[in-house]
């Protein structure tokens, strides 16, 4: 049944004023009306699982993150257990774009558009993943946040930005910013660690980035499969970076020693707006996943699946039409039917 919920952020504004970096002017105070139906009321953007595969968040164009429990044993579909509500505005101000979760899946990071009367631009908002509590506004964050990762320890949250913006990155201990590269000529869409530390990114400027732990830029290297790298993960063993484009029909893999191109999956046969967007090998690296987006008046949007860590022969699993950015955030648990009872949950409205 549908029920009116108003939409407070009292909550919000504690934060807020509790945290240096905030902007001077709060976003609007007056509650906003909102329909809560249980789900999302607009298309889900990006989402994360922790490492445990227990729980997950979502990112949707209505605004909210939520939180759901997974299923342990593979049956049943995901239980929504908590709705996050960032500061929103009228018109666009607020749509998410970005969700992680911390690899202890107790920390959920948000960020998309910024609301407009936040005279210090966009930021990222940290909430408590079990109890929807604000913890902390990452404030004067240029640009529309695109993608949030979190490195494999917990230690550091990363964020890239579109408009050139690059990046950023916080310590999560005092969430002081411990690092920024606005070197960009393109916006930047993806972004992924390494277990040592190590952190890598696209963007739009054609360029694979590499940065140590210390965050200083080490390399950069144009990218072969298109003009506009997205998505990107890191091989579990460390050694390959397989990257999916916005721009073409492709997928390419890359060595993580020097950025040196070694191969490209077979993609064929695809149409020509087909997209490969969310990227994740298997957490032994013997499958490589890839979300694909079939711009079709249908909307079809399977995962592609190869074997032999992307050299075999792929095929695609059809799942629901708005994961298409992030399912392998999911199949990369590989737990195959586990994985699917959560993709076909009714996360959004149709």
């Amino acid at each position: 049944m549908r029920r009116a919920s108003l939409t407070c952020f009292a909550a919000a504004i504690v934060a807020l004023a509790s945290d240096p970096a905030a902007s001077q002017v709060p976003p609007p105070s007056e509650p906003i009306l909102r329909i809560e139906t249980g789900v999302h009321g607009a298309g889900i953007v990006r989402f994360g699982v922790d490492v445990g595969c227990h729980t997950m968040v979502t990112a949707s164009l209505d605004k909210t993150a939520r939180v759901w429990a997974l299923p342990r044993d593979g049956i049943g579909e995901a239980k929504l257990q908590r709705i996050l509500r960032p500061p929103i505005g009228p018109g666009g101000d607020g749509r998410l774009a970005a969700a992680t979760l911390s690899p202890d899946g107790r920390l959920a990071a948000v960020g998309g558009w910024g609301v407009s009367s936040e005279s210090a631009g966009n930021a990222v908002y940290v909430f408590d993943a079990d109890s929807g509590q604000l913890l902390r506004r990452l404030g004067n964050v240029v640009g529309v946040v695109a993608h949030l990762i979190f490195s494999s320890d917990g230690r550091y949250l990363a964020a890239t930005l579109t408009d050139k913006a690059g990046l950023m990155v916080w310590e999560t201990r005092d969430w002081t910013l411990v690092a920024e590269d606005r070197d960009y000529s393109g916006g930047s869409r993806g972004g992924a660690f390494d277990a040592s530390g190590k952190l890598y990114t696209t963007a739009f400027d054609g360029y694979l980035r590499r940065y140590g732990s210390d965050f200083k830029l080490e390399m950069k290297s144009k990218t072969l499969g298109g003009r506009e790298p997205y998505g990107i993960a890191v091989n579990p063993k460390g050694d390959a970076i397989v990257v999916g484009f916005n721009d073409r029909s492709a997928v390419d893999i890359y060595d993580a020693k020097d950025l040196k191109h070694l191969f490209a999956p077979e993609t064929a046969p695809l149409n020509l707006h087909s997209r490969f967007y969310g990227i994740a090998w298997s957490t032994d690296g013997a499958r490589l996943y890839a979300g694909l987006a079939v711009h079709s008046q249908f909307g079809t949007f399977p995962v592609r699946i190869w074997d032999q860590g992307g050299r075999g022969i792929g095929h695609d699993a059809g799942v629901a039409a708005q994961f298409h950015h992030a399912t392998p955030a999911v199949w990369r648990c590989d737990r195959i039917g586990h994985a699917r009872s959560r993709i076909r949950g009714d996360f959004s409205k149709r």
